[in-house]
């Protein structure tokens, strides 16, 4: 198991809200977003999601390992 206990951050660029030239020097091709807010919104949810997934896993198989005397 991982114990990390360290920031988790999520980034996305979007030609739509970055400038130009840093979109083509990034080989951002598509506009997959131009709402910020909505963005971190789903972001946020898409992060929780995976770390009580890693919880549930981690409590899983604590409680299936074999007992130890």
């Amino acid at each position: 198991m991982i114990d990390y206990q360290g920031v988790i951050t999520f980034e996305s660029f979007s030609s739509t809200v970055v400038n130009e030239q840093l979109s083509n020097a990034l080989a951002i091709w598509r506009n997959l977003w131009d709402d910020g807010m909505d963005l971190a919104s789903h972001a946020r949810t898409f992060i929780a999601g995976g770390i009580n997934a890693a919880a549930k896993a981690r409590a899983y198989h604590q409680d299936d390992a074999p007992l130890r005397c």
